[in-house]
């Protein structure tokens, strides 16, 4: 799943809100899109070194006609403090 990160994504308050998209390779070794959807997140943390946040994607499962899937996952991004040496 990668996240389309682009101007405008973040608020004044912190809040993020893009979208996702994710694609497979096909039994011919074509990449297909599978799945679309958004995530929504915030910025939090002392000096705003954590982002936290959910992705939900749906997409129609390839295996099968007329059958869509939805996945939801969160997510937490901590940003590392610089090495001092």
């Amino acid at each position: 799943i990668r996240l389309r990160i682009s101007p405008g994504v973040m608020d004044d308050n912190g809040e993020i809100t893009g979208t996702v998209v994710s694609s497979y390779y096909n039994g011919d070794g074509a990449i297909e899109g599978f799945e679309e959807g958004n995530y929504y997140a915030i910025v939090e943390g002392k000096n705003a070194d954590q982002v936290v946040g959910i992705v939900v994607v749906e997409g129609e499962d390839p295996r099968w006609s007329g059958v869509t899937t939805r996945e939801t996952g969160g997510f937490i991004l901590k940003r590392k403090k610089a090495s001092t040496n």
